[in-house]
């Protein structure tokens, strides 16, 4: 699946986390939130 916005997806299978790069000007972290719940998985935003 493809999202508007979204510059890159990298993925850690050993620690289980997805990181998910966006542009916040085509698209939201709230937006980016329901695409991942209705994908079946629970997000989670990262500490800086």
């Amino acid at each position: 699946m493809r999202v508007a916005g979204v510059k890159d997806v990298g993925t850690d299978v050993a620690s289980e986390l997805v990181t998910v790069t966006f542009d916040a000007r085509k698209t939201h972290a709230p937006n980016l939130h329901g695409i991942i719940l209705k994908s079946g998985y629970k997000p989670a935003p990262m500490a800086d």
